[in-house]
């Protein structure tokens, strides 16, 4: 595979992937929490987010975590994706920050 010897091309590239990273987890975790709040026989309600930083191989991404009001919810995204962020490593050592 081609180097890319444009450092700004590069970092172009590694902000459009960290935002759609970003995007797609914090709308992934947001349909999560709709869906849990619906099915659950005890009431609770939705309380805002809570900020938690993700480091990846393309830099550290900030995400803003749905919470419920009891604290009864434990999202499955947070267990698999952000505890544990396993992106595949890039082919190279030119995508990290």
């Amino acid at each position: 595979m081609n180097k890319v010897h444009h450092p700004e091309i590069l970092n172009q590239l590694k902000d459009a992937l960290r935002q759609f990273v970003k995007f797609s987890l914090e709308n992934i975790m947001k349909k999560e929490l709709n869906e849990t709040l619906a099915s659950l026989t005890e009431h609770t309600t939705k309380n805002g987010t809570y900020p938690c930083h993700l480091d990846s191989y393309f830099g550290r991404i900030a995400l803003n975590v749905p919470r419920d009001r009891k604290g009864l919810l434990y999202l499955s995204t947070q267990k698999s994706a952000i505890r544990s962020f396993n992106f595949p490593p890039p082919l190279s050592d030119q995508w990290r920050k």
